[in-house]
């Protein structure tokens, strides 16, 4: 279960020498995909063995939430991925 943030974390932390990895556009994207984790913990929570687990998929959804819907009030973000060649208005589109 916790896979996806391990990986996620260690993306978020290369330097962005060429734009892969580490930039401000990947925020977002890495967001969402952990929210979209999460959020697929939520639904199986009667398979999660511990209440301690439950509680901890609850508020990690919530705290990444928090944080992911102050960035729609942040230009900065939404001109990282505008610029981004992989995403441009596709991304905007989609969302």
């Amino acid at each position: 279960m916790l896979e996806p943030l391990a990986e996620s974390s260690k993306t978020a932390q290369l330097v962005a020498l060429e734009g892969h990895h580490g930039a401000l556009h990947t925020y977002l994207t890495t967001i969402e995909h952990l929210l979209e984790h999460l959020e697929a913990s939520k639904n199986k929570q009667t398979y999660l063995p511990a209440s301690y687990l439950k509680a901890s998929v609850n508020l990690g959804w919530k705290k990444l939430n928090k944080y992911y819907n102050l960035s729609d009030s942040t230009l900065a973000y939404r001109l990282a991925v505008l610029l981004n060649l992989a995403f441009k208005m596709r991304w905007f589109d989609k969302k």
